[in-house]
């Protein structure tokens, strides 16, 4: 199992990312470089993991790929996801730094 094995899922992903992503920490150029290291990454973690787990991650600031067992193939389904910004994440940050303040 190779990052070759989800070449269409990567070539998905990166189509996504220029139509949809602006993300100044991470160029255009470097998109589909991160993701497919990323993608080796999580095939090295699915192939040493333990019997009992059925899927895997591997996840930077910006990127997480999830590898995970299909019953009707015995290549693993790969799902990429964009961590975007959310003001939640803000928020919870915001709210860690008032509890910091007042202890």
């Amino acid at each position: 199992m190779t990052p070759k094995d989800y070449r269409r899922e990567i070539r998905r992903a990166v189509r996504a990312y220029d139509k949809f992503c602006i993300v100044l920490e991470l160029p255009q150029c470097d998109v589909e470089a991160n993701i497919v290291e990323l993608v080796r990454r999580a095939i090295k973690i699915y192939t040493d993991k333990s019997r009992t787990r059925s899927s895997v991650m591997s996840t930077t600031n910006l990127l997480t790929v999830q590898l995970s067992e299909s019953s009707d193939d015995p290549i693993p389904n790969c799902s990429i996801y964009f961590n975007l910004h959310s003001h939640y994440v803000e928020m919870a940050k915001d709210q860690a730094k008032e509890k910091e303040k007042a202890k």
